[in-house]
């Protein structure tokens, strides 16, 4: 019964996120808007609630299995694949580099509110 709660939580974060993208047109999947909803949640409130940790372990444990109809789809669209090889490289490379770009920006950007916070702690009374 405990076990519930927190996967009516995560179901209910997902369904949030898929209602508010289909209903406001929004171009982003509704699972990262719900996994934003739900981040927003537990920052707000400040700690993981009870059973919630589990359930995600479990779900973790198991997520490899998740990428098998992934596979799946490459493997069938393998012809396609060889195709348009240039434009899926241009395509890697570029976001790879929006994504490390992104992710030193964001690295530095906390690091200096730490830094900042930290130095404010320090300087307090």
């Amino acid at each position: 019964m405990s076990a519930l709660r927190p996967l009516a939580l995560l179901l209910g974060c997902q369904l949030g996120g898929e209602l508010f993208v289909r209903l406001l047109a929004v171009p982003l999947p509704g699972t990262v808007v719900g996994c934003a909803t739900l981040f927003a949640f537990l920052v707000f409130r400040g700690r993981i609630p009870h059973g919630l940790g589990t359930i995600a372990e479990v779900l973790l444990r198991y997520l490899p299995v998740m990428f098998v109809p992934a596979g799946v789809g490459i493997m069938t669209d393998a012809q396609h694949l060889r195709d348009q090889w240039g434009a899926l490289l241009v395509t890697l490379v570029i976001s790879t580099v929006i994504t490390v770009a992104a992710t030193v920006w964001s690295f530095s950007a906390v690091a200096r509110l730490v830094s900042q916070r930290h130095e404010a702690d320090h300087e307090a009374p």
